[in-house]
């Protein structure tokens, strides 16, 4: 829809005298209509590049610790800390414990970091301290996925056991409850109402945190889903290792639509309102 200027034409216009002070002034009348001058559209041009970080171990996980700081899984089931100045990113310190690669790495809401790795297990670091603080071994396979619903003290572990635990921070780090699903999970997805979204394999499955019931399950992508992110408008957004990816509504249970591109997808990230990020091998896709 274009943008209506002054519906109804008035003759005069308000300028500002020296003193601020608001003057009619009489426009003189023209043979042709006065043009719009009109902006051109705002491009969107990405920060400088300022780094590379040489972790010089396979990178599988990274997770933001502060606006100037994050943190990264290895696969030789370090994690490393790095800080960002103005002209580099500079590793702080390193995190031990694993025996397998880390898989999976989130922030929780009390500052600690969690990690789940290729050993089976799932642990909480103190960042400050930087020391472990919490060691459990909820799976009997590879821990792929870590959630902190938004407001909650559980976190949720997706596994290549076939299984989703649901852990409780609160109760001493124990397992209140045990989802089972057909495959593999590779990512978890928050959908806010104590629901979150999880993969099966190919498949998506919507899950219920008060009734611990499976609420819905999605058609399968063909390929193993490795990421999701989810709208507020109730769009869930998935994308396959095939280069699938698919848009699922929520609310009405429908798939939506279906972007595909040839390439082996990595992650999927919304960057702006209606902009998706998409790394497919080693380039990322906008």
């Amino acid at each position: 829809m274009g943008c209506q200027i002054c519906k109804d034409t008035d003759p005069h216009e308000i300028e500002l005298d020296g003193n601020d002070q608001p003057q009619q002034k009489k426009l003189k009348s023209a043979k042709k209509p006065r043009a719009l001058k009109s902006s051109p559209p705002k491009t969107f041009i990405p920060s400088k590049h300022v780094s590379t970080v040489q972790a010089g171990f396979t990178i599988d996980s990274i997770a933001q610790i502060s606006s100037d700081s994050f943190a990264v899984g290895l696969s030789n089931g370090v994690i490393a800390v790095y800080s960002i100045s103005s002209s580099a990113a500079t590793q702080q310190y390193t995190l031990s414990g694993h025996t397998g690669t880390v898989k999976a790495l989130i922030k929780l809401k009390d500052g600690r970091l969690c990690s789940g790795g290729g050993d089976s297990s799932m642990k909480i670091w103190r960042l400050y301290e930087r020391r472990l603080d919490v060691d459990i071994t909820p799976h009997t396979n590879w821990v792929n996925a870590l959630l902190q619903p938004k407001d909650s003290d559980i976190v949720i572990t997706g596994s290549s056991d076939n299984t989703i635990k649901v852990i409780d921070l609160l109760n001493s780090n124990q397992v209140s409850h045990t989802f089972n699903v057909e495959k593999n999970v590779d990512c978890l997805c928050d959908l806010g109402e104590n629901k979150f979204a999880s993969n099966s394999g190919d498949g998506i499955v919507i899950w219920d945190l008060n009734t611990k019931t499976k609420l819905h399950e999605f058609e399968g992508a063909f390929s193993t889903v490795v990421s999701m992110v989810y709208l507020e408008s109730g769009q869930l957004i998935t994308g396959a290792v095939n280069g699938n990816i698919k848009i699922y509504d929520i609310n009405t249970k429908q798939r939506v639509a279906t972007l595909k591109d040839s390439g082996k997808l990595g992650m999927i990230a919304m960057v702006s309102k209606n902009v998706l990020a998409v790394t497919i091998g080693n380039g990322i896709k906008l």
